[in-house]
């Protein structure tokens, strides 16, 4: 028998759930480049200008200690589903069901607890249909039905996640043995049929040999609406997925509206923070060549075909790498066990790394952007304005290579021309330094 318990109201999943839906398209799973009749996850024009492509300013980021974690050491199992929702084709396609039926258990107030953890309560409710509900009324029946319907998509997608470990796709490790042991790589073959995987407790019994706190990561990185779950603050990623699975796909839709675009904001100038301070690093698919942090300062990025455009405003399809170490690209990345001091790692250059300019820097027009921004800043902070030497190594960290020949000739006209019709005081031309003062 089993003792039915009455929802929360209003409560929602403790853990990350899922990406917002949208109906299935090509650019989505990075197999063209995406066109202008695409639909970016993008915010509109009322929330970030007439960028359809989510361009957003960079903010201060502070790394809280649960992001500072994941980074570290992986990301939880207990969070596979919700993470990983839109890893690939197969996952997004029992995704998009999932979220179906994540809001029909919400409207017809299944008990929150049945969500939260399937593997708990499927098996006692699929014994009590079995036993043909004795003892149980015909309004909580009903809940097992829509149950029901919920639990197939979350189980493929837990089968589908289990496949990908098992094929190498995604990597694990864990705490073996004991609780609070140090963290050893779970091989391949331990995520067979003979192992025991409780996905909400976040453990793996092989026999008798239990490993603890399993973390799961990508070696070829993830999509960017993925990264953005996995690395997004914990409240922020509640509260945007809270609104994406169940309020914006109520009746009152447009009454949720701006909330779901400031939460979705909110989520993209984190991740491109991360991005740009270099606690995680993005590469091309095609080619796996690093995009340079600079490039996420202001970004145009298509956050439904996970592309960025680049300086001849090309689209490239990329991936976003976190500092875990994963064996299949111990160029990229690196190991780090629980017993490594807590730094931040070093990201060596990809042994792919092309020759010549990097695949990704700041164009003409950015870089006179970012000079005159930055004399704005000055001016206003009463610093010393830039010199032709401060300058260009400013704006090396957005193009490494600049010469000063190109500054000079190319650059500093346009920088000139911006900074008067933006009204900002640039420094004299002689070398003395000098100081603007309001």
């Amino acid at each position: 028998m089993i003792t039915m318990q009455p929802p929360s109201a209003g409560s929602l999943l403790p853990i990350p759930v899922l990406f917002s839906i949208m109906g299935p398209s090509a650019a989505r799973y990075g197999h063209r480049t995406p066109e202008p009749h695409d639909r970016p996850a993008a915010l509109p024009s009322k929330v970030h200008g007439a960028n359809r492509y989510g361009a957003v300013a960079l903010v201060s980021f502070l790394l809280s200690p649960f992001v500072a974690d994941r980074l570290k050491y992986g990301i939880q199992l207990s969070a596979a589903i919700d993470v990983f929702g839109r890893f690939n084709r197969t996952l997004s396609g029992y995704d998009d069901t999932f979220s179906e039926k994540f809001h029909l258990c919400y409207e017809k107030h299944v008990p929150s607890d049945w969500i939260d953890n399937p593997e708990k309560w499927w098996p006692k409710i699929y014994k009590a249909m079995n036993t043909r509900f004795s003892n149980i009324s015909d309004e909580n029946e009903k809940l097992c039905y829509i149950f029901r319907e919920f639990c197939g998509p979350w189980h493929w997608m837990r089968k589908e996640i289990l496949d990908l470990l098992s094929l190498g796709e995604l990597e694990a490790c864990g705490r073996k043995k004991t609780a609070d042991g140090p963290f050893s790589i779970i091989e391949l073959s331990l995520f067979g049929p003979g192992s025991e995987i409780k996905f909400r407790e976040r453990r793996l019994t092989i026999g008798k040999l239990p490993f603890y706190d399993v973390r799961i990561a990508s070696h070829s990185g993830l999509p960017i609406h993925c990264a953005m779950l996995a690395y997004g603050q914990q409240q922020q990623v509640r509260n945007y997925l809270g609104l994406s699975r169940i309020f914006m796909r109520g009746k009152e839709k447009e009454k949720y509206q701006l909330r779901f675009d400031e939460a979705l904001l909110t989520l993209q100038q984190d991740i491109f923070a991360l991005l740009h301070e270099g606690h995680l690093r993005a590469i091309t698919a095609q080619g796996q060549h690093p995009i340079e942090a600079g490039a996420w300062k202001s970004p145009q990025v298509n956050m439904e075909a996970s592309a960025i455009r680049d300086a001849d405003g090309t689209w490239q399809e990329f991936r976003v790498l976190s500092p875990l170490a994963v064996r299949k690209h111990p160029d990229l990345l690196e190991w780090r066990p629980v017993s490594a001091p807590s730094q931040k790692p070093a990201l060596p250059a990809p042994a792919l790394e092309p020759s010549g300019k990097p695949v990704f820097q700041a164009s003409d027009d950015s870089l006179i952007q970012f000079a005159v921004d930055e004399d704005k800043r000055r001016a206003e902070n009463g610093e010393d304005l830039l010199d032709m030497r401060e300058r260009l190594l400013f704006l090396q960290k957005y193009r490494p290579k600049l010469s000063e020949n190109h500054l000079r000739t190319k650059l500093m006209p346009q920088i000139r021309e911006r900074a008067k019709r933006e009204n900002v005081h640039l420094r004299g031309q002689g070398h003395i330094k000098q100081r603007f003062i309001k």
